[in-house]
């Protein structure tokens, strides 16, 4: 009676499993949120992650966080709007309007939009981690171990390169 109990229960779990995998690839919208602020000078933005600090709202733009007095904003919503990032050229230099420091080979707007490309990928790596660990998923934990290590060499070479073209300093914004 008890196997039968748990083999009911694993079932209704891989349909619970399969309907939101269902849910997720024919709206993509409930697994992507974005949010629209509104600004009190008739500017909107979409970001797609936002948190309360004080008297300011932060959200993460171009590599680092942004924080707007909450004053400056007349309403936050969520939206059906899709959030896009830009993506970062794969060569520094290569993509449009590209600066260099101060005459220096160092594209700006390359690493910080690589920076924060990795740093999404390393965040959503360790909310699977934490997914995992909650459903005791030992082969899934181990894999995004793996993945997170990997992320983190990434970005290490990322900061080692950076650094190395800086004069051995990295840049306050990094």
């Amino acid at each position: 009676m008890a196997e039968m109990l748990v083999c009911a229960i694993h079932f209704q779990k891989k349909i619970c499993h399969i309907l939101l995998t269902i849910a997720f690839l024919t709206h993509p919208s409930i697994c992507i949120s974005s949010y629209l602020v509104q600004l009190t000078n008739g500017n909107q933005l979409i970001i797609y992650e936002y948190w309360e600090d004080g008297s300011q709202i932060r959200f993460y733009s171009y590599g680092g966080v942004v924080g707007i007095h909450e004053g400056l904003i007349s309403e936050i919503t969520e939206s059906d709007l899709v959030y896009k990032e830009e993506i970062a050229a794969k060569t520094p230099g290569k993509e449009a309007g590209a600066k260099k420091s101060e005459g220096k080979d160092i594209y700006i707007e390359y690493y910080k939009k690589r920076k924060k490309e990795l740093m999404e990928k390393y965040r959503k790596a360790k909310r699977k981690l934490d997914k995992a660990t909650i459903d005791r998923n030992k082969a899934a934990k181990r894999g995004t171990r793996v993945e997170i290590k990997d992320l983190h060499e990434q970005i290490s070479a990322l900061s080692s390169e950076l650094k190395e073209k800086n004069k051995g300093v990295l840049p306050d914004w990094w």
